[in-house]
C-alpha cells in the first residue's frame, strides 16, 4: 500500500508545472550520498551477526573488503 502511495506521490509531482525536476533529482542524489556510509554501516554490523545470518555471515576478507569500501566512502 505505502508503495502505491509513493508512486502516486511521484507521478503527481512530475504534473506539476515548472516544477524543477533536474534540481530535485539532483538533490535527491546528494542525500542519497550523504546517507550513504550510514546505511554501509548499518547493514555491515547486520550481515557480521551470526544469529541473524547464520552461514550467510561476512567472511574474514570480504569484512576487510567491506569495512574499507565504507571508510573509502566516508572520506
Amino acid at each position: 500500500m505505502a508503495l502505491h502511495i509513493l508512486i502516486v506521490a511521484g507521478a503527481g509531482v512530475t504534473l506539476i508545472p515548472d516544477f524543477p525536476l533536474i534540481k530535485i533529482t539532483i538533490l535527491s542524489q546528494v542525500i542519497n550520498g550523504a546517507v550513504l556510509p550510514l546505511v554501509l554501516v548499518f547493514m555491515l554490523l547486520l550481515i557480521n551477526k551470526r544469529d541473524l545470518m547464520g552461514k550467510y555471515v561476512n567472511s574474514r576478507l570480504f569484512n576487510a573488503i567491506a569495512w574499507a569500501t565504507t571508510v573509502v566512502v566516508w572520506l
